[in-house]
């Protein structure tokens, strides 16, 4: 679940002033239960900013918690203002896929070698427990590997829209060709 996804541009407004452009156009990260989207208000693009640093996601109104979310922050740079981020799922996603695949391999691994140990052997004879042994097992560990990439791919045109956003934002230019990281 290595995602990274790093990015640079360059405006000529100073930090502070990049700072209330980005305020002005998202909406604050609030949860709600009254919003489709589940976030107050109505702008298409949700964050929040903590001095220089900031968040940023597209609003969608569907839960896709391994859609790419853009971590940024801004830097003075000589007369102007640098801002550095990358793309990244969020941290909660990671780590319940990590305790989610952790726990189907530790817990999974044990019945599948014992019910694969007793089908050869012979020696079971409910068919049933013998299916839940041999598949299930292998299955969490499936969808702990594939929900992940079914969530970046359902959110693969949310990082264009937000390089999109912040250039049109911050009046802003690409000042260095964008990379992705393996994994």
């Amino acid at each position: 679940m290595a995602f990274r996804h790093f990015t640079s541009f360059h405006t000529d407004f100073d930090p502070a002033a990049c700072v209330r452009r980005l305020d002005d156009s998202i909406d604050p990260w609030h949860r709600t239960p009254l919003s489709f989207s589940g976030f107050e208000g109505s702008k298409p693009v949700i964050g929040w900013i903590d001095g220089y640093e900031f968040r940023l996601q597209k609003r969608r109104y569907y839960h896709n918690g391994f859609a790419p979310e853009f971590y940024g922050n801004i830097k003075r740079n000589g007369r102007g203002t640098v801002v550095e981020g990358y793309f990244d799922i969020a941290r909660v996603a990671k780590v319940s896929m990590r305790i989610w695949l952790g726990g189907a391999i530790l817990m999974g691994t044990p019945v599948f070698v014992a019910t694969l140990r007793n089908l050869i052997r012979g020696t079971s004879n409910a068919q049933e427990g013998l299916l839940i042994g041999l598949l299930v097992p292998p299955t969490l560990v499936f969808f702990g590997v594939l929900l992940p990439k079914f969530g970046l791919w359902l959110g693969r045109y949310e990082e264009k829209y937000i390089l999109e956003f912040l250039q049109t934002t911050l009046i802003a230019s690409s000042s260095q060709i964008t990379q992705r990281s393996p994994g």
